[in-house]
């Protein structure tokens, strides 16, 4: 998205106590250049999905947030890929 657009929606979220969420599945982990778009923009979403480029084809997702916001959603609630597989990321 343009710059101006992301930075108004930004101001906008902030002005009516809204978290803009940025989904980065398809453009994340370098493909635009920079590890995720929104970099591009300079504009911090408080919440930021990922995934696809994070596992190198498998399938596994991530969603990074502040600690204020992680702390309202239990363990878990925060991610998937069709239910993920613990199995896949177990140490």
């Amino acid at each position: 998205a343009p710059t101006a657009f992301l930075q108004g929606l930004r101001e906008l979220c902030d002005k009516h106590s809204m978290l803009p969420v940025f989904d980065e599945v398809q453009t994340g982990f370098g493909r635009t250049g920079k590890m995720f778009a929104c970099e591009h923009s300079g504009v911090t979403p408080d919440i930021l999905c990922m995934a696809k480029g994070i596992a190198n084809g498998l399938p596994l997702a991530a969603v990074a947030t502040r600690s204020d916001i992680a702390a309202h959603s239990p363990p878990g609630t925060l991610c998937g890929t069709y239910a993920g597989k613990p199995g896949i990321v177990h140490g």
